[in-house]
């Protein structure tokens, strides 16, 4: 199951575009069935009708990683990540040696995944992300590797 976070407000989108869409910066994030964790920072589109698209054409960075639940708290750790805008850092900051913790929270897991604060993700209902399985095959084959605590 999906679940999103928007990282900012609605807002209207450049003076060149559609005026009958908006746009936020949102996270997407899954803890699938495996272990596996996969994390998504894009911009999201949506149309008139509240569907929502993932923009194919601003940035984003995409993340793979491992999770494990102990109770209500989620311990997620990121393996690698692919950018489409290359961060000049010698460690990618989505690289913490600590795992990141969220806690559940009925149907959603509260906490902080690579944004400014802590916030809520909640299950999607209307994103249409087709494109999603294509960015997290990029994290899996990119070469920023996150180091492995010993």
């Amino acid at each position: 199951m999906m679940m999103l976070r928007l990282d900012a407000p609605w807002m209207a989108p450049p003076p060149s575009a559609d005026r009958n869409i908006r746009m936020a910066p949102a996270t997407v994030v899954t803890f699938r069935g495996n272990g596996e964790f996969a994390e998504l920072h894009c911009w999201l589109i949506e149309q008139p009708d509240k569907t929502q698209y993932v923009s194919s054409r601003a940035p984003r960075v995409a993340a793979i990683g491992t999770w494990k639940q102990h109770g209500d708290k989620v311990d997620v750790k990121r393996t690698s990540i692919a950018r489409t805008v290359p961060l000049n850092a010698p460690i990618d900051p989505l690289c913490t040696e600590e795992p990141v913790v969220v806690h559940v929270s009925g149907n959603s897991v509260v906490g902080n995944v690579g944004a400014t604060s802590d916030g809520t993700y909640a299950p999607v209902t209307q994103l249409v992300a087709p494109d999603f399985e294509s960015y997290v095959s990029e994290a899996r084959r990119s070469t920023i590797v996150c180091p492995v605590k010993k």
